[in-house]
């Protein structure tokens, strides 16, 4: 089984946990996208979290890399150094400018679900800044990065897939 890809760009197999095939086939679907970089990521987030030696904070750290990767053509296309934060503030913000395919109605816009999933991944990462809170957990479950995980899945495919656009006004002043 290819558990990701090493430096030089090359497959690299190896053993690793029973994993639904549905759910194997969805995550390979949306890493096989025409954005290679969120691709990349999307599996290193899997092997980490389904290898042989789990790396739940791994796991979860290249699960935001994937959407970041995916997104940021999309919901910042002029910025470099687009974090999931920035993201979702241009979501927000910017609501005008992004379309999302099977668009809700006046009570449940999808543009605020696809910003709810992101704003779960992003508020989730525990270990993503240093806090002197004990309460704060060290590093992320293998609960909270599986389920990280699997909201990048579905979110890099609905960049990949174009199910979130920009909309054609806010193309038509980029251009």
């Amino acid at each position: 089984m290819v558990l990701g890809t090493d430096g030089s760009g090359r497959d690299y197999y190896g053993l690793r946990q029973e994993v639904s095939p549905t759910a194997d086939a969805a995550a390979h679907l949306a890493a096989s996208g025409p954005k290679r970089r969120a691709g990349e990521h999307l599996r290193l987030a899997w092997s980490k979290l389904y290898g042989l030696h789990p790396d739940p904070s791994g796991a979860y750290w290249h699960a935001v890399k994937a959407i970041e990767a995916a997104g940021k053509g999309t919901l910042a296309p002029d910025d470099d150094d687009a974090t999931l934060g920035k993201l979702m503030n241009n979501l927000r913000t910017g609501r005008s400018k992004f379309r999302v395919r099977l668009d809700g109605d006046e009570h449940n816009d999808s543009r605020d679900t696809i910003h709810h999933l992101m704003g779960m991944v992003w508020r989730s990462e525990f270990d993503r800044h240093g806090t002197d809170d004990p309460e704060v957990p060290l590093g992320v479950g293998g609960a909270d990065a599986e389920a990280a995980t699997f909201a990048a899945v579905t979110l890099v495919h609905y960049f990949q897939a174009g199910h979130i656009s920009r909309s054609d006004a806010a193309e038509a002043a980029r251009d």
